[in-house]
């Protein structure tokens, strides 16, 4: 496996343009797995084109960013995080009133 990476001080000096060209030179020298690195979360827009560029030249995108940079946690892969975001995003808001309660393992089955 050969890894590449992008590491920039600010999310704003990421852009299609050059995760695509480094992308294109990764996978030039055979790099497999590609990782975005920066102390700002991404933004979902940005790394949805990633991961369709990473697809398209057949490398692993991942990303470290933002609070995962520094709490000590593994790289996701960017798939994983734009899913979980479009998700997230399609889910309608909780309603308390007609929620259920959840029934612990303990207590008798109605």
């Amino acid at each position: 496996m050969r890894t590449a990476t992008e590491a920039k001080a600010a999310a704003a000096l990421f852009t299609t343009e050059i995760i695509a060209l480094d992308l294109g030179w990764a996978a030039g020298i055979g790099a497999t797995t590609y990782a975005l690195i920066c102390p700002q979360t991404l933004p979902t827009p940005l790394v949805e084109e990633a991961v369709e560029i990473a697809s398209e030249y057949g490398v692993e995108l991942l990303q470290l960013t933002g609070p995962a940079l520094t709490s000590g946690t593994p790289p996701q892969h960017a798939f994983f995080q734009v899913a979980a975001a479009e998700a997230a995003s399609r889910q309608p808001p909780a309603n308390p009133a007609t929620e259920t309660p959840s029934r612990k393992d303990d207590d008798p089955p109605e």
